[in-house]
């Protein structure tokens, strides 16, 4: 099993939602668990905007949102050569397979079921994490040099909290081009130990509501 250690609290993290509630309860149970550089973005479009400016390790992501959605986020990060690695979280609130797999060939490293518990998320946040291989750090250290003009990812009201709940996306690693042959066999076999089989998700859907 996947654990938190001291160089992963210290990543940055960008939650992504168009519902200000769903941002703060999800910071709050990264706090708990450690994380104090957790950024926000109401939606797809923010997120490209902060990181287009910022580093971050890892995108936390619901699927609904106005402007653009959590998969369509997802398409531009991997279609982006500078941050097409960075593990890509997405936020679920069905078990619908079809948007899990759909999810899986854009290219989503992990999906969490709503509701979800502290323990869950840091599960999740580990694994992925710890199956990086992206480094923001020089990325990071080139955008301090450029001095970008500060952006404001999160607004700062409470949005409502009537929204459809998120759906889909399940494990899987990104795959880029002309990968070597080692990360290919590794890529394989994580595949091939995702189970996104209707029962499978229904079950970790169960299990946040316990």
């Amino acid at each position: 099993m996947a654990e938190l250690t001291d160089e992963m609290q210290r990543k940055h993290l960008l939650i992504v939602d168009d519902v200000g509630s769903v941002r703060s309860l999800c910071k709050g149970f990264l706090r708990e668990l450690g994380f104090e550089n957790v950024h926000e973005a109401i939606d797809g479009k923010a997120a490209v905007q902060f990181l287009r400016h910022h580093a971050a390790h890892l995108v936390i992501c619901d699927w609904n949102m106005p402007n653009m959605s959590g998969l369509e986020l997802l398409e531009a990060v991997r279609a982006d050569p500078n941050i097409h690695d960075i593990p890509f979280l997405m936020i679920t609130g069905t078990a619908d397979v079809e948007r899990v797999k759909q999810a899986i060939a854009a290219g989503v490293s992990d999906y969490i079921l709503k509701p979800f518990q502290p323990n869950q998320l840091g599960f999740k946040v580990a694994r992925a994490l710890s199956g990086s291989k992206y480094e923001s750090d020089g990325r990071m250290q080139a955008l301090q040099e450029d001095e970008p003009e500060e952006v404001e990812a999160a607004d700062k009201q409470d949005e409502s909290t009537n929204k459809d709940e998120a759906a889909g996306a399940a494990d899987a690693g990104d795959k880029p081009a002309e990968e070597p042959p080692e990360q290919a066999k590794a890529d394989e076999a994580a595949e091939d130990d995702l189970d996104i089989s209707a029962d499978a998700v229904e079950e970790e859907q169960a299990a946040g509501k316990a």
